[in-house]
This record gives structure tokens, C-alpha cells and sequence, in this order.
């Protein structure tokens, strides 16, 4: 490369001629200009003229084209003069690079048949002109400072760096002019330009001053990224009662009563919208922003948990605070006790007062829940009672009554206790027996009784505590009735309230022409317990759960697959296994999307569940994979991505159904 130079030729053996060329620069500019000259030299002692006007030179440099008529003599003139013929200058500007070559040529038509014509050409190598500083940087992180490396082509030369990133543009990094490499440290408010995203490009440029003129500028392009400390974050969660009344009542939550109403507040970070929440409560998980627990299962401090995910994916450290739950059971009437009496000091088989007394205890919910007593008795051949209540202070309290008369010692009496609180009640049940006899028959001779009175026609009674029959009991009745051995709890069989009582059931048999063969009877759930059909070798039961410990247990009595469900698998004991999968596509990148999946069986209780995503990018394209609303029938499957591809998902209940 140079500013100068030519380009040399010969006429003949007497002369000879040189094109020269030369150049000056602007920097401001990027331009050369550029002089082109053509010289005509005599090399030997020979005169050669032309005057008559028909010689010309013609001088072309970058493609455009110069001509000059001429005159020249050598008359007279020594070996070795010089004379310039034409001259022509013209200015050319450089590539952006500040490179240039350019083309240079020359003709000379002499008009002299000796000398003839001649051209001269080349290529002028022009030096380079100081350009742009070129620009280099390594990926960035936001709130880091890094360093953005200039290279000057000029060391006079200065530059301004600027950045664009989303909505900013053309954002200037240096305060104004600046000679060497600059320190940047992207602001962590970049981050809202980007909500959904933790990287982007931001294009660094550079822009290069030669004085207060521009010389050009260069860019350079690199990853910015959202540091991993900007996440959203919990900033608490409202709780409140869900039940009504209980607030107002208690002031607190009450364990087993109480359900929990909750509202989780967030701060997002940087514009990046939350797109899941996670809820650990009551043991267990709550997927939205509002929710409500089930009933509360212990008591004491108990402990919360939360945390969210945005659009970026980035999880919030977890918050925890905990709350408190009152202890609570249900009243329990701990002993029920009625005696006869002969006066008011002196008990008595045979006597016709009696005494009652009543023990029982109510959780106090710190005294402010309500206790209430109350107890009645009949005559057990008849269906009307006689009411009382007591007044009960205490949480935990025994009543005894006065002496109450007009009790038969010949009739049996059934009593009955009810102990109160503000949810619920507990009922227990006491016969009085007749006085005692070793044996007894009625007067009309149709009933017997052995340890009491006899009181009940075509009955064989007893009022001992323990009897012992022989090898056989056989129950034989006459006109075909159902054969039956009751479990009444001390409430009379005809009792319309003995179905509330715990324990009160009966085994009974066929009546000849029943297909059932024996069975056990609840009739506070009204179901068959249990049920022989001996015709089909057959044994069965109405009961919400059956366990058993015999071998059928492991026979798979149903066995299915359809489009609904991959696997159905029932076995004798009514335990069921269901699996299937769901497309859920998301309307929306970073949003929730729950479908809903039915089970086509009830079970017994809420089934236990297990979801499988089936993909290959867990925990960055899903970003979710779970289920909510879980009923007897049915729940919904939950998935939650960063973009709104579907994902299929793999689903599996088991429990126990009815059989």
C-alpha cells in the first residue's frame, strides 16, 4: 500500500514515458485524492515534435476518463529532459473498512509515425484509512459488571458504546466520549424486558470519532442474562376460618371442625407473572393462589408452607409461618350407671327408686365451647320417654341424680344419656333390669325368666351376666320366621333409636326359603355386614371396606382395558387398581391448565393417587406435573409448561370399592 507511485513504458528507442500517480487522504472524509500524470522522456539524442495539434493524452483513474490535446518538441533538448504532457486529479472514496484499490491507465496517441501510440496501467494499493474501533464482549449477566473491549484503528481516535436490549435502545453506557475500554454493568431492570425468558441478546455498539466527526461505528452482539437471585417471592398468606360461626364463636381453629380459607400474596420479580403456586398445609398440596384445606387434622403449631414458580421458571425460596389449632374431641360420657333403691340410703335389687349417675367429659376450646346434659328412660315394653335435662358447668363433671320413684321392680327400664357440646352429641344407652329372681314365669305361663322377672310373652329370658349353654344352641322356629341372635346394646329390639347405638347387630339366619343361608345384620349403617349364600358358595358384604387374611383375597374378579383406561383391576376384597393417561395442553406458556379425569368407579374413600409426566425435559420445558380436586370419582390432572405443547400424562388410583 502507498500514496505514490508509476507505472513506465517506451515510445521507441529514443523515448521513453512514465504514468505517475500520487494520492492524499481524508480521514474525515474516507477519501483519496488521487493525481494521475503523464511524462514524456528523451532517452537519446533524436529530435521528435508535434505542433499540429493532433496529439493527445488520455488519462482513466477508477473508470473515469480525462483527455487532453497536446503539443510536445524535443528540438534542442538534451538526453534526459522530462516533460509533463497532462495532468488529471480526481477523488475516490475507500470502502467502509477504509481499503481501496484502484485502477489507473494512460494513452498517449503522439501522432508521429515513429513514436505511434502508447498506454500505460495499474493498480494503485491505496494506504488504508483509519476506520471504526472494532468491539468485543464476553456474555453478560445482569447486576455483574463486566468489561467491553475496543480496539482502535486509530489511536487519536475516540468512541461512544451504547447498548439495545427489548424496548431500550440506543441506550449510551459512556458518558460521553472515551478513549479506551469501557466497565458496564447491565442494570438488573433489564430483567422486565424480558418476563418470560432469563436470557436474551443485547448488541453492544460502538461508535468511532475522529475529533467531533463520526468515522463509523461497530456492533457486537451477546447473551444477557437474568441473574438466579431475581425470583419472585412470598410476601405472606392470609388465613382465615372457612366455617361459619366458628371465628366468631372460638376466636381460633378448632382441630377436626375447623377448615382453613387462604390467599397467598407474592411479590413478582421484575414483571415476570407467577405461573404456579405450591401450597404444603393440613398434610396436603394446594396448587392456586386461593384455597381451601379439608377439615384440620391435629392440633397444636402447625406449619405452612409456600412457594411459587414464574414465567421464568424461577422458584421463590420457600415461606413458612405456622398456626395454631385447638385440641378437640368429641364429648365422651365416660360412665352411666342407674341403681334401685329401697330408701333414699339403702340399694336394692327389688327397690323401686333409683339414682343415676352420669360421668363425661367435653373438650373446653378454652372455655368457650358449650356443654349441655340431658338423659330420658321408658319402660322397655314401650316406645315414650321421660325427659330431663342437668345443669352442667364443667368440662369434665359427674352427675348424680336425687332418688326418682315410680320404677316397677317387676318391668325392665331402658335409660338413655345425651352429653352436648357446640358440634356434636354422644348418646349411651342402660337397661335396668327387673329385681331379681332365680326363676320367674309369667302369670299366664308364656314366659320364662331365669335371674330377673319374667316380663315378655314367648320368651326365655335371663338376667344373669354370663350363660352357659350346652355343645348346641339350635334355633328352630316354628312357621318359617328368620332365625336371629341380636346384639342390641341394651336397647329393646323394637327400638326405633337402637340403629344409633354402637354395636347394635344381629346374626341371622335363613328362613327356608331365603337365598341367604346367615349373615350379620348392622342396622345403624343399614347394610349386610356379612351374607353365606350356601347355593353359590358365595360370601359377601355391603361394608365400605373388607379385609381379610384368607387366600381369595388375591382372586382378580375384574379384569378390563378400553380407550378411557389402560388397566382396570378389581380383587375379591374389593381393592381397585385404575390407570390411564390425559393430554393437557396449556392455553397459555406458564399458566396452570387442569383436565378433568373420572375414575368410572366409586371408591369407598379418596383413592391414592400417582401422576407421571411422560417426558424428556422435566423441570424445563414441564415445569409442572400434579393433581387437585381429588373426590371418590374423580380429580383433575394439573400440568403447567413453559410454552403450550401438550404433555401426556400417566395417571394411577388405588382403594377399596364396593364389591
Amino acid at each position: 500500500m502507498a500514496l505514490s507511485g508509476k507505472f513506465s513504458g517506451s515510445y521507441n528507442n529514443n523515448y521513453d514515458c512514465e504514468l505517475r500517480w500520487s494520492a492524499t487522504q481524508s480521514i474525515t472524509n474516507n477519501t483519496s485524492t488521487i493525481k494521475a500524470q503523464w511524462y514524456m522522456i528523451k532517452t537519446q539524442n533524436y529530435d521528435s515534435y508535434n505542433n499540429s495539434g493532433d496529439s493527445k493524452v488520455v488519462l482513466n483513474i477508477g473508470g473515469t476518463t480525462y483527455t487532453k490535446n497536446i503539443n510536445f518538441d524535443f528540438r534542442d533538448k538534451a538526453v534526459g529532459t522530462t516533460v509533463l504532457l497532462a495532468t488529471y486529479s480526481k477523488t475516490i472514496s475507500h470502502n467502509s473498512d477504509g481499503t481501496k484499490s484502484v485502477s489507473i491507465s494512460g494513452t498517449h496517441t503522439t501522432g508521429l509515425d515513429s513514436l505511434g501510440t502508447k498506454t500505460l496501467s495499474g493498480t494503485a494499493n491505496l494506504d488504508t484509512i483509519a476506520r471504526a474501533s472494532s468491539v468485543s464482549a464476553s456474555n453478560m449477566t445482569m447486576g455483574t459488571a463486566s468489561t467491553i473491549t475496543v480496539t482502535k484503528k486509530n489511536s487519536g481516535f475516540t468512541h461512544r458504546v451504547y447498548y439495545s436490549f427489548g424496548s431500550k435502545s440506543n441506550v449510551e453506557i459512556t458518558n460521553g466520549a472515551v478513549s479506551g475500554n469501557v466497565s458496564f454493568t447491565p442494570p438488573l431492570s433489564l430483567a422486565s424486558e424480558i418476563p418470560n425468558a432469563t436470557s436474551a441478546t443485547i448488541t453492544i455498539r460502538c461508535v468511532t470519532y475522529n475529533g467531533s466527526t463520526q468515522v463509523g461505528s461497530a456492533t457486537k452482539s451477546v447473551k444477557l442474562s437474568v441473574p438466579s437471585s431475581v425470583k419472585p417471592s412470598v410476601s405472606g398468606i392470609t388465613l382465615s376460618e372457612a366455617i361459619d360461626g366458628l371465628n366468631a364463636k372460638f376466636g381460633a381453629y378448632i382441630q377436626g371442625q375447623s377448615k382453613i380459607s387462604g390467599t397467598v400474596n407474592t411479590t413478582t420479580a421484575y414483571g415476570s407473572a407467577i405461573a404456579s403456586y405450591r401450597i404444603e398445609i393440613n398434610g396436603a398440596t394446594y396448587t392456586s393462589r386461593t384455597f381451601t384445606t379439608d377439615f384440620l387434622r391435629n392440633s397444636g403449631s402447625q406449619t405452612i408452607k409456600v412457594t411459587v414458580t414464574d414465567r421464568r421458571g424461577r422458584t421463590s425460596s420457600a415461606y413458612t409461618t405456622t398456626y395454631n389449632v385447638l385440641a378437640y374431641a368429641e364429648p365422651t360420657i365416660t360412665s352411666f350407671n342407674v341403681v334401685r333403691y329401697k330408701d333414699a340410703n339403702t340399694q336394692a335389687e327389688d327397690g323401686e327408686f333409683v339414682k343415676i349417675s352420669i360421668s363425661g367429659t367435653v373438650t373446653g376450646l378454652s372455655n368457650k365451647n358449650t356443654v349441655a346434659l340431658s338423659y330420658k328412660y321408658r319402660l322397655a315394653s314401650q316406645t315414650t320417654y321421660t325427659e330431663a335435662s342437668v345443669d352442667v358447668t364443667n368440662y369434665s363433671f359427674t352427675y348424680t341424680s336425687g332418688l326418682l320413684s315410680g320404677f316397677n321392680s317387676n318391668s325392665s327400664y331402658v335409660f338413655e344419656a345425651t352429653l352436648t357440646d357446640y358440634f356434636t352429641s354422644a348418646i349411651t344407652g342402660f337397661t335396668l333390669p327387673t329385681a331379681f329372681a332365680t326363676l320367674d314365669i309369667l302369670a299366664d305361663g308364656t314366659g320364662v325368666a331365669f335371674g330377673k322377672v319374667a316380663e315378655e310373652q314367648d320368651c326365655l329370658e335371663s338376667g344373669f351376666n354370663k350363660t352357659i349353654l350346652g355343645r348346641r344352641l339350635y334355633l328352630a322356629p316354628k312357621n318359617n320366621l328368620e332365625k336371629q341372635i341380636r346384639f342390641n346394646n341394651t336397647i329393646a329390639e323394637t327400638d326405633a333409636s337402637a340403629a344409633t347405638y354402637k354395636h347394635s347387630c344381629y346374626i341371622y339366619g335363613g328362613n327356608g326359603t331365603s337365598p341367604i343361608s346367615w349373615g350379620v345384620y348392622d342396622p345403624q349403617g343399614s347394610l349386610r355386614a356379612l351374607a353365606y349364600r350356601q347355593h353359590l358358595k358365595q360370601l359377601s358384604t355391603e361394608a365400605d371396606e373388607f379385609k381379610w387374611n384368607g387366600k381369595d383375597v388375591d382372586r382378580i374378579i375384574e379384569s378390563s382395558n378400553s380407550a378411557e383406561f389402560t388397566s382396570v383391576r378389581v380383587w375379591g376384597d374389593g381393592y381397585c387398581v385404575i390407570c390411564g393417561n390425559v393430554n393437557v395442553t396449556p392455553d397459555e406458556a406458564g399458566v396452570a391448565k387442569a383436565v378433568q379425569v373420572n375414575f368410572g368407579k366409586t371408591f369407598l374413600k379418596r383413592p391414592n393417587v400417582q401422576v407421571t409426566a411422560n417426558t424428556s425435559v422435566p423441570g424445563s420445558a414441564l415445569l409442572e406435573c400434579s393433581f387437585t380436586d381429588l373426590t371418590t370419582t374423580g380429580m383433575k390432572v394439573v400440568a403447567t409448561r413453559n410454552s403450550t405443547a401438550s404433555t401426556g400424562i400417566n395417571w394411577r388410583v388405588e382403594g377399596f370399592i364396593k364389591v
